[in-house]
């Protein structure tokens, strides 16, 4: 994962933080390991400078976003409101989910088929 002193870049999701976050890191907008499982390379290289705190809930809405769509169905929209969240993070997680599916429709039944939630490594 590439990260930056926060010196040198500002969070994209966030306007404030406390504390004052010393790195921030760069969330592909596709997650990687999406890419790798479904076209062994990343084709998708568009990334979001993120706090760790914000790449963290973005991932997590990205999981509960996939697993809403693997018990209910009813399409990513449908998955995303399902989860009770709102805000840049849930927004952010579902572009991921959005535009995996544009590069690749049946992508995301794919991964879901998969167990493939898209946790960040090491959660």
């Amino acid at each position: 994962m590439r990260t930056v002193p926060a010196t040198k870049a500002k969070c994209e999701a966030h306007l404030a933080h406390y504390p004052r976050p010393l790195w921030l890191e760069y969330h592909h907008v596709i997650p990687v390991a999406w890419q790798l499982y479904l076209w062994q390379q990343v084709r998708d290289k568009r990334t979001v400078c993120l706090c760790r705190t914000g790449h963290g809930n973005v991932h997590w809405w990205i999981v509960r976003t996939m697993r809403g769509l693997y018990d209910a169905g009813g399409g990513i929209v449908a998955a995303s409101k399902n989860t009770g969240g709102r805000g840049i993070d849930l927004v952010t997680a579902r572009i991921a989910l959005e535009r995996v599916e544009a590069v690749e429709p049946g992508s995301l039944d794919r991964l879901v088929s998969a167990r493939h939630w898209g946790g960040m490594a090491g959660s």
